[in-house]
């Protein structure tokens, strides 16, 4: 019901999980998205597989308004402001404490193994979204947040709990690079801008 009502401008092919970290901790309180202080949530991860992103999977629950993700590109390790993908979903289509959510992105952005890449998470009304384990659960990216009082640009690592709980779903192109292999990552990056789909600089 979710997927068919954000409007896909195209059907995915196969598409395979590329970066999780899927543990959530039922006893810790959940991160607030939006509400008074409209908290905005992120979590930084390094794709591992050259395609497209289709969707994003999440354990978001939301009471009001609408929740929004947007995929943003990295500068400094946090997320950087350029929006590469959006999608924005009413609370009625993410019920509370229904789990793990799909999201999937109407233009999905290419990625390429090894780019590092923000999922930033919005609400114009109120949401949460549930926390991970104590410790860095996923040693490929971080957690962050922001609120009202932030100064521009600004974000704060989410602390103890590191990262948050989340899945990456991608369409491949057909090979995974390692990071290391500078070579190939180059190669396969200019195919796809010379395409026009890297939404990468």
């Amino acid at each position: 019901m979710l997927a068919a009502g954000l409007g896909l401008a195209g059907q995915a092919g196969a598409i395979v999980v590329d970066q999780q970290q899927i543990i959530v901790d039922g006893g810790a309180a959940p991160f607030r998205v939006g509400g008074p202080t409209d908290q905005v949530l992120a979590q930084t991860f390094t794709a591992g597989v050259a395609g497209r992103l289709w969707e994003v999977r999440l354990p978001v629950s939301c009471f009001s308004g609408t929740f929004g993700l947007q995929v943003q590109t990295v500068a400094g390790s946090v997320p950087s402001g350029t929006v590469v993908s959006s999608v924005n979903v009413q609370s009625a289509g993410l019920p509370p404490s229904s789990g793990f959510q799909t999201l999937r992105l109407p233009s999905p952005p290419a990625v390429i193994a090894g780019d590092r890449l923000a999922l930033v998470f919005r609400s114009t009304g109120s949401c949460e979204v549930s926390a991970g384990p104590t410790g860095d659960s996923y040693p490929r990216g971080d957690g962050f947040f922001r609120d009202r009082s932030s100064a521009a640009g600004q974000w704060t690592a989410l602390g103890a709990r590191a990262d948050l709980p989340f899945q990456t779903l991608v369409e491949p192109a057909g090979q995974s690079f390692p990071e290391d292999d500078e070579g190939s990552y180059l190669i396969v990056r200019c195919f796809l801008q010379c395409l026009g789909r890297s939404p990468l600089p």
